[in-house]
């Protein structure tokens, strides 16, 4: 799966829902496989997601932080898809994982998922 130049969650999510139909439903796993071990395109996926997040709430993470968050959520939650990472996004924008009290931390966010 190429990004091909895609900029929002949602356009992932719908060229994603296109390959699903074709019975390729990648993960962020099957990505880096697909990709010869390169974590870039599942990077910039869960990026998006920290993106939409983020500034949603106005929070201001470093880059490192970012790139961090990323890492971690891509090494340790492989499994999740492009969709899932939307899910995610909408979850957390609508509140579901509770309130946000202060400021919105990498740790918070990634114990949400």
């Amino acid at each position: 799966m190429n990004l091909n130049g895609k900029t929002t969650l949602d356009e992932i999510v719908v060229m994603t829902e296109s390959a699903r139909s074709n019975g390729k439903f990648p993960s962020l796993a099957r990505l880096k496989y697909l990709n010869g071990g390169d974590v870039n395109e599942s990077t910039a996926l869960v990026l998006l997601m920290l993106d939409s997040i983020t500034s949603f709430y106005g929070a201001e993470w470093s880059q490192q932080q970012m790139a961090s968050a990323a890492e971690t959520i891509t090494n340790t939650y492989y499994i999740l898809t492009p969709i899932d990472l939307k899910a995610i996004v909408q979850r957390s924008l609508s509140g579901q994982f509770g309130e946000v009290y202060g400021k919105l931390s990498p740790n918070v966010l990634i114990q949400w998922i």
